[in-house]
């Protein structure tokens, strides 16, 4: 929508974000700087790679080695970084620690797994938030006060998604649901169901039901039910980018088992555990690369766009032949 803010810079730095937590690995990311690099200085041409990748290839590169440091992965090999890190952790909090983020699962850190999974829900929440607010400013810029604050995708929607959020938060440190709580979710929720019969007052126009009462309360009760389910749905999707990275994880070390399998068989062992690990780390780099691309596309689409994108234009119309009779 022209005069409105522009969302591609949150979508750059998230799509950025997002990448590089789930594609963490120095190896793999630096081929992925160093794919953009060379696309970038005209060195290296690709017929499907044009020069509009070469910049988002450099930045998820950077972003995915430095993900890479936290999680102690090089080219899916996670004891090269265990004595550098094991330094750099003793000398900074004085409890060395041979991986900053081990999404490894096992019995000693489900603990951290749950609370990196945490981590990305909370992300979320964030970029639910951002698109959230930048629908209410963009309303307020086309001067559609009504959407603005007594929407699903206004201030009401925004003060639901927040106070149901807290009221989460709370439960899980160990509170409890309280009575004022149901006042602090009926308030933005009255909002929604009854708005335009709010802004019709606000406005000093005459309230008026166009449909009839039951049509109103029927889209009203709609209303409501999508609101709670897709505030519900586009929260726990962000599970996927937890999930995504795990996956990455779980994938490096089936890659090296196998390897391991592989060097003990015969004499050729190492070669063909060598073979192995470089065409596993291809497969990641070109398969898993392309998933988590696709992936962080579809979050931005679904959960970020959907809350202020809107329709403008010309309705298509076909070109038809008419049959002269």
């Amino acid at each position: 929508m022209y005069g409105t803010i522009d969302p591609t810079p949150f979508v750059a730095v998230f799509f950025t974000l997002f990448f590089g937590i789930m594609f963490g690995d120095v190896g793999q990311g630096f081929v992925l700087f160093l794919l953009g690099l060379l696309i970038a200085k005209k060195k290296l041409k690709i017929q499907l790679l044009s020069m509009n990748y070469a910049r988002p290839l450099i930045f998820v590169g950077i972003a995915s080695m430095i993900m890479g440091i936290l999680y102690g992965s090089v080219f899916a090999n996670e004891s090269l970084l265990e004595k550098p890190i094991e330094a750099i952790t003793g000398a900074i909090t004085g409890h060395p620690v041979s991986h900053i983020i081990h999404l490894m699962p096992d019995r000693n850190n489900l603990g951290k797994l749950f609370a990196f999974f945490g981590f990305s829900i909370g992300i979320g929440v964030i970029l639910n938030s951002m698109g959230l607010i930048l629908n209410i400013v963009n309303r307020c810029i086309l001067k559609d006060y009504e959407k603005a604050f007594f929407s699903k995708t206004g201030l009401a929607g925004l003060l639901f998604f927040w106070y149901a959020i807290f009221i989460a938060i709370r439960i899980i440190l160990g509170g409890h649901f309280v009575t004022l709580d149901l006042l602090g979710l009926s308030i933005p929720v009255f909002c929604i169901f009854f708005g335009p019969v709010i802004w019709n007052l606000i406005s000093g126009k005459r309230p008026v039901v166009e449909e009839g009462l039951f049509a109103f309360i029927i889209e009203g009760v709609v209303e409501i039910l999508e609101t709670v389910s897709s505030y519900i749905s586009s929260t726990v999707s962000f599970l996927r980018v937890g999930a995504f990275a795990l996956s990455h994880t779980v994938l490096s070390f089936i890659i090296f088992s196998i390897a391991e399998l592989v060097e003990e068989g015969s004499a050729f062992g190492p070669l063909f555990s060598l073979v192995i690990v470089i065409f596993g780390n291809l497969i990641i780099i070109l398969l898993e690369g392309m998933i988590v691309a696709i992936q962080v596309v579809r979050l931005q689409y679904y959960e970020f766009f959907s809350k202020f994108f809107t329709e403008t234009g010309v309705a298509f119309a076909p070109f038809r032949f008419r049959r002269e009779v």
